[in-house]
């Protein structure tokens, strides 16, 4: 609870996820994850609420990618602004 700014460095295979990311309300679900869910058919709420529980997560500064500790393996993701892991 007390960070206020995550930054990645150093990707070159994807360098969307590159830059400064911020921390959000586990209440809001990113974008790409809601796409993802939605092109899976899978319940977004429901599966946002068992990967990523109550935690915080932290969000991209300039585009829709974001980082969160995913509950399912425990494990930090970075997922690009499509929503995909990277």
């Amino acid at each position: 609870d007390n960070v206020t700014k995550l930054t990645v460095m150093g990707s070159k295979e994807v360098p969307a996820v590159n830059g400064d990311y911020v921390p959000k309300s586990a209440d809001s679900i990113p974008i790409g994850f809601a796409g993802v869910c939605e092109a899976q058919g899978w319940a977004t709420e429901d599966m946002w609420k068992k990967l990523n529980g109550d935690s915080i997560w932290f969000k991209h500064s300039q585009n829709e990618s974001y980082i969160y500790w995913n509950k399912g393996d425990g494990k930090w993701w970075i997922d690009g602004p499509d929503g995909n892991g990277v």
